[in-house]
């Protein structure tokens, strides 16, 4: 099973050769089977992660073990605006910050 920094490493390799006038675009659901848009995931332990983003412009965290994390990558053209409704989301994924004091 992959770890939560392999995935953020894959990611971001993803983000840094995506093609020209593209941006990463990265989809998960929820538990309750909302999408959920991503714009941060770290490991909080053994086998946990969690991933910050919004649900219908809400912001939200889930917290949960890697087992459940499944995720749908792919690419959006920056070039010309699509008239279509979007139902992925963009990931700004950055390193996890230590906390003060740890």
């Amino acid at each position: 099973m992959a770890t939560v920094k392999t995935i953020v490493a894959r990611l971001k390799a993803l983000k840094a050769n995506a093609p020209e006038d593209t941006q990463l675009v990265v989809t998960t659901l929820t538990p309750s089977g909302d999408v959920m848009q991503i714009v941060g995931l770290r490991e909080e332990g053994f086998n946990i992660f969690s991933a910050d983003g919004y649900v219908d412009g809400g912001h939200c965290e889930m917290v949960a073990h890697v087992a459940t994390l499944k995720l749908f990558c792919s690419f959006k053209s920056t070039k010309s605006p699509d008239k279509r409704p979007v139902y992925g989301f963009l990931a700004s994924l950055s390193e996890p910050q230590k906390e003060s004091g740890q």
